[in-house]
């Protein structure tokens, strides 16, 4: 029961982190969040829910290498 709850504690918290980055436009933090998340599934042995927030964690991974190029070409333009 402890396990459960420490999960569900740990969990709750990144999702709130996860939907104040959302809130902000803040990607990094997201990925964080997300990462987090599928950290602490792995740690309860929870490898189906990992599996699932991967595929989430790529996405993201992938959106926050667009703003990052994105961030890239507006220095280069300003310059």
């Amino acid at each position: 029961k402890k396990e459960i709850q420490s999960f569900s504690r740990e969990v709750n918290s990144n999702l709130d982190l996860a939907k104040k980055s959302i809130n902000s436009f803040n990607v990094n933090e997201l990925f964080r969040a997300i990462h987090t998340i599928k950290g602490v599934s792995i740690i309860y042995n929870l490898t189906g829910l990992s599996s699932e927030i991967h595929i989430y964690e790529s996405e993201i991974a992938e959106l926050r290498e667009m703003f990052e190029k994105m961030s890239e070409l507006e220095s280069d333009d300003n310059t």
